[in-house]
């Protein structure tokens, strides 16, 4: 009887990991310095120049939404009404983005997640880079972007993998590039913009860490439920004392 309990439990259990594998809430945490910015609305509380303070900008994201191919070498999601109206898919509504914070003298900011956001990881021979974007360049949404490339090869094509970039792994592809968004800010590894251009910069990134969470797909959590049921109702059919 625990023979059959036990082998029902474990090849649900199996289902269910190979079903988690296709799916993976991911945090990906950079920090560092503010290389130029400005708070006109002081905003985080240092007064309106932000050079060369520290922050923590923080994406937290669903692999399993907005999924594209990407083509040999990289991977990609993306998604958000604004993105849904670019492209024309009403399918891109749901964006995978589920939380994009930036953190100032321990004062954070959240960017709209339902816009538009995109998360690119590429690892093609010639070139080894992520990004991240999340919020909106319309009526004063505001983003957040970042991008890191790597000098060690040490960025995966694959947005479920885990990374920890230090000190000299990182690069700056976009130095001494100009955003219209952020005027006369030269973008170091990315930019932000908050409330119609009252807050910007550039960021200057020290350390960038990806951890992944495999999630069960909402298909697997029924059948893992009913073999934990099953076993029960065996367990139970065992204790009970046999009649003469």
């Amino acid at each position: 009887m625990y023979s059959l309990a036990k082998k029902l439990f474990l090849s649900c259990a199996l289902a269910l990991a190979a079903a988690s594998a296709n799916a993976a809430t991911v945090t990906a945490t950079y920090t560092g310095t503010i290389g130029e910015g400005y708070d006109n609305e002081d905003l985080f509380g240092l007064g309106s120049d932000l050079a060369g303070v520290a922050f923590r900008m923080v994406f937290i994201y669903d692999t399993a939404i907005g999924q594209y191919p990407g083509g040999p070498g990289s991977d990609q999601i993306s998604g958000g009404f604004q993105v849904a109206g670019l492209v024309g898919d009403p399918e891109l509504n749901e964006s995978p983005m589920l939380w994009s914070i930036l953190t100032i003298n321990e004062i954070s900011h959240n960017f709209p997640v339902n816009t538009y956001n995109y998360v690119i990881a590429v690892n093609d021979g010639a070139q080894n880079s992520i990004s991240h974007f999340s919020g909106g360049y319309y009526q004063g949404e505001g983003f957040a972007w970042l991008t890191e490339s790597s000098s060690t090869n040490a960025i995966p094509a694959d947005l479920d993998a885990p990374l920890d970039l230090i000190g000299s792994g990182i690069a700056s592809p976009f130095d001494s590039v100009e955003v219209a968004y952020v005027p006369e800010y030269s973008i170091d590894q990315g930019a932000f913009w908050i409330g119609g251009n009252n807050t910007a910069g550039s960021f200057k990134v020290e350390r960038l860490e990806i951890t992944v969470a495999a999630v069960p797909l909402p298909g697997a959590l029924p059948m893992f439920l009913m073999a934990l049921i099953g076993v029960g109702m065996l367990h139970r059919r065992s204790r009970k004392p046999e009649t003469v």
